[in-house]
């Protein structure tokens, strides 16, 4: 089964970095392949995003945390997709509540038949309404989205 799990949040809420701290917390088989936007392979995810691809429970999972734009989502699941097609089983995707950048990711799914799931990160506020992932308590809401997020992709590995 291929799926594609949508993190759907309008902008500035966290998206890109709830996805990056899951880039560095699955427990992948070996280093995952790093890409730019363009499709060139790098070192390390850079400028705060990841848009990878490795080997985890024994199969193929994709990362893309830019989802501001239909530009940015297109060509990240394009890289994933038109490449590795055959290989990538999950694909966790990063994209706003409106706009086309939703749009993007149906399309990618629907091209290439994947199953789609839509979700959001968990995103915490003070008092003031200032974005902050850890609460008074100490409760960090990126480590329960990425326990969580670790499960589902267990499940969809099956």
């Amino acid at each position: 089964m291929k799926t594609i799990v949508a993190i759907s949040s309008t902008g500035q809420r966290g998206k890109t970095s709830s996805i990056v701290e899951l880039s560095k917390n699955i427990p992948w088989e070996e280093a995952p392949e790093y890409y730019d936007y363009d499709g060139n392979l790098i070192d390390k995810p850079a400028g705060g995003w990841v848009l990878c691809r490795g080997k985890y429970r024994g199969k193929m999972v994709g990362l893309s945390s830019e989802g501001d734009t239909w530009g940015f989502v297109n060509s990240g699941l394009r890289i994933l997709t038109e490449e590795f097609s055959k290989d990538i089983n999950v694909i966790v995707a990063a994209c706003r509540t409106k706009g086309s950048s939703p749009g993007a990711i149906r399309q990618v799914a629907w091209e290439h038949r994947y199953e789609m799931v839509w979700t959001s990160h968990y995103r915490g506020t003070t008092p003031d309404n200032d974005n902050s992932p850890v609460l008074s308590n100490g409760t960090d809401l990126n480590d329960i989205f990425e326990e969580n997020m670790l499960n589902l992709i267990k499940e969809l590995l099956k």
